[in-house]
């Protein structure tokens, strides 16, 4: 079905919040200490509020040597017309992302343990490109663009 021009209005909102950025680099927290035992000191302080945003969880994971499927897809990086080529690796229950398939370097890394794949003809209309996918998950949204309507079909069915 055709969408509205409202709707494809909203959905371009969306899509613009969603790539906007929130926040520098220098107000990431890293902190490898262990947390302090006792009461915390300055909680309720409006500074110490503002300076921890997010809060990650970090887990090390073993690699599984079972590959299910990898090879080029195209992602978006930071503006709506430039699309970066990265070399994914699907070993489930992970999809690792890398700058190219000599896999030296990790990109990132996506948990597919309770992810939604689809795709949807007017995200393609939109995106005015081809072969276009989205992983939804928990915490974030993920567009792809494989090189043919074959090799997307077979990313989404792994």
């Amino acid at each position: 079905s055709e969408c509205s021009s409202n709707e494809k209005d909203l959905a371009k909102k969306y899509i613009t919040l969603w790539k906007m950025k929130w926040g520098t680099t220098k107000e990431i927290v890293i902190n490898q200490e262990p947390p302090l035992s006792g009461p915390l000191q300055d909680v309720d302080t409006c500074d110490n509020m503002h300076s921890t945003k997010l809060v990650a969880q970090v887990r090390m994971m073993a690699k599984t040597d079972t590959i299910t499927k990898k090879g080029y897809l195209y992602t978006p990086e930071n503006t709506d017309d430039y699309w970066v080529k990265r070399w994914f690796v699907l070993r489930r229950p992970y999809l690792f992302i890398y700058e190219s398939q000599k896999e030296t370097e990790e990109q990132g890394v996506i948990n597919l343990a309770s992810v939604r794949v689809d795709y949807k003809k007017d995200l393609e209309d939109m995106l005015q490109r081809q072969h276009v996918f989205a992983i939804y998950t928990n915490n974030n949204a993920y567009i792809l663009q494989a090189i043919s309507r074959q090799e997307m079909q077979d990313w989404i069915s792994k």
